[in-house]
């Protein structure tokens, strides 16, 4: 976490991606409690961070963060191994799962276009299932997400 903070610190980039293997958030059936990895939870959002990306659960999760401006996470464990099902519990208190899909294997594609990141989870029959769009102008110190 700390050398994470201060790369990010020391970074100019525009867009800040966070992304490892172990999902801080999760609703993942084989993820004990069902909550995700809590060593992970870093203040993403309070580091200047617009997005973090994770695998590790077999599925794909969009989730949101409400107690940090919506701030969003995506689990993407999709990409070819057996697909599992969701935990019962729900998520620990301010985080919300904006969109849960087991139903096919895909893969996130990230794209850029002036102001504009965007990530769609694509399934293998090339259908898109989910859509992430976060916005940011240059030199501003917030960002959009819809």
């Amino acid at each position: 976490a700390n050398w994470l903070e201060g790369k990010l610190a020391s970074s100019n980039a525009h867009w800040k991606v966070v992304y490892f293997h172990h999902p801080p958030h999760s609703s993942d059936v084989n993820m004990g409690s069902g909550k995700g990895t809590p060593a992970m939870r870093w203040p993403f959002h309070d580091w200047d961070v617009d997005v973090v990306i994770s695998g590790h659960g077999h599925q794909y999760e969009r989730i949101k963060d409400t107690n940090n401006s919506d701030f969003p996470y995506i689990v993407n464990g999709a990409g070819g191994a057996p697909l599992r099902g969701y935990h019962s519990n729900g998520l620990e208190s301010g985080i919300t799962s904006v969109l849960k899909y087991n139903t096919k294997q895909g893969a996130v594609r990230g794209t850029i276009s002036g102001d504009t990141l965007k990530f769609e989870f694509i399934d293998y029959d090339g259908t898109v299932q989910d859509t992430l769009t976060l916005t940011k102008s240059a030199n501003a110190t917030s960002t959009t997400y819809s």
